[in-house]
């Protein structure tokens, strides 16, 4: 088997799976919440309901769990599909990973570019006053998930894709060891335990050179070490995934129905008292909650979160996600309507940073991101 063939698109592309382009979009709708400020507008549908959209606004940043249980499940999905066609090997290997980059460059790269000279929005910047050259070049080398100076003050949301960008190196090694639902499982309880004395102890460092806060919110919100353990999660969502498409089940739609009541029920109760479990970090307590609902869409699909508005946010949720705060700083800077009622405010704001969101993602997507992708994709092949 030549290289070439063995890092073809054919290889390595799979169809699109309905409910996971669902969970995209409830995921980056989540994450379009909090970032709107929904957290803040209030009084006008009634005490209950105007607490209940201040809990969940002010916890949309979970929408960026769901997106990593749904990493770590799409990593191994591509990775099965992958190495059906081709042996393992470093060179194989290397192959995948670069293909996953490939994927992420064209949009991410222009994003950052963009977002370095935007000088409006920056976020967890410390003692840094701006972003210097040198956050542009870590960005653009997907390392900023190293750093805590640099992990998300160029965009603010950056920080994912470092995690991400690290997972990618690792997930090809990870699936050459664990090949079965039950060492999934013995690598989910693993991550939990490590990554909990791995953060004790970068907790009790007060770090030269790195402005506190922004060091406290990489050990616990932005690194490898927070969300590792949701990856791991989203691999054992992975075999399920094999056993459960293989297993006849009576009364589907009535197994998933009562499996998303549960998931919302406990997600409902994590909105209003946020705890941990045994060993386990507020991520991986959300991530659980999360994967229930995951499962009962892998059970039957049904019209709560296999929807078209979901889906088609969901299809263009990586665009979205990289550009949308550029659009609400765009919309409160010229744009924003204001009126007696934060709530109207924030709603008017959040349906239109949605529409403005769908329609730029869906230009980018077709005449930046496939076109680039495809030929760096080709480009790469050329010189095997």
């Amino acid at each position: 088997m030549t290289f070439k063939k063995s890092f073809s698109l054919k290889n390595i592309t799979n169809n699109r799976i309905s409910w996971i382009d669902g969970l995209k979009g409830l995921a980056m709708l989540l994450i379009l919440m909090m970032h709107t400020g929904s957290d803040k507008g209030v009084h006008i549908f009634g005490m209950y309901t105007d607490k209940f959209f201040l809990r969940l606004g002010g916890n949309g940043w979970i929408g960026v769990v769901l997106f990593f249980l749904l990493s770590g499940f799409l990593s191994y999905h591509s990775l099965y599909a992958y190495f059906k066609n081709a042996d393992y090997s470093l060179k194989t290997v290397t192959a995948w990973i670069k293909y996953r980059f490939i994927r992420l460059i064209p949009l991410f790269y222009l994003a950052v570019l963009i977002g370095f000279l935007w000088h409006e929005h920056y976020l967890w910047l410390g003692s840094l006053g701006y972003p210097k050259i040198k956050n542009l070049i870590i960005n653009l080398l997907f390392i900023h998930g190293f750093f805590p100076n640099y992990c998300a003050n160029i965009l603010g949301i950056e920080w994912y894709v470092g995690v991400l960008a690290i997972f990618i190196c690792l997930v090809p090694f990870i699936f050459k060891i664990v090949n079965s639902l039950n060492k999934s499982l013995v690598l989910f309880a693993i991550s939990v335990v490590i990554t909990y004395f791995m953060k004790q102890y970068l907790n009790s460092l007060t770090p030269v050179g790195i402005h506190l806060p922004v060091y406290k919110n990489f050990v616990n919100a932005f690194s490898i070490i927070e969300n590792f353990s949701t990856l791991c999660l989203g691999i054992v969502l992975f075999y399920l995934y094999q056993y459960i498409t293989n297993l006849s089940v009576c009364h589907k739609i009535g197994i998933s129905y009562v499996l998303m009541m549960v998931s919302f029920v406990l997600l409902y109760q994590n909105l209003y008292a946020q705890s941990t479990f045994l060993l386990m970090n507020t991520h991986t307590v959300w991530a659980l909650c999360f994967a229930l609902l995951i499962i009962s869409q892998m059970i039957h699909e049904n019209f709560l979160i296999c929807n078209l508005v979901f889906k088609f946010i969901g299809r263009y949720s990586w665009p979205i996600y990289l550009f949308h705060f550029f659009l609400i700083d765009l919309y409160r800077k010229n744009i924003a309507v204001k009126t007696n009622y934060p709530m109207v405010n924030w709603v008017i704001e959040f349906v239109f940073i949605v529409v403005c969101c769908c329609l730029l993602s869906f230009v980018l997507t077709k005449y930046i991101d496939r076109p680039l992708i495809s030929f760096l994709s080709r480009h790469s092949n050329a010189h095997k």
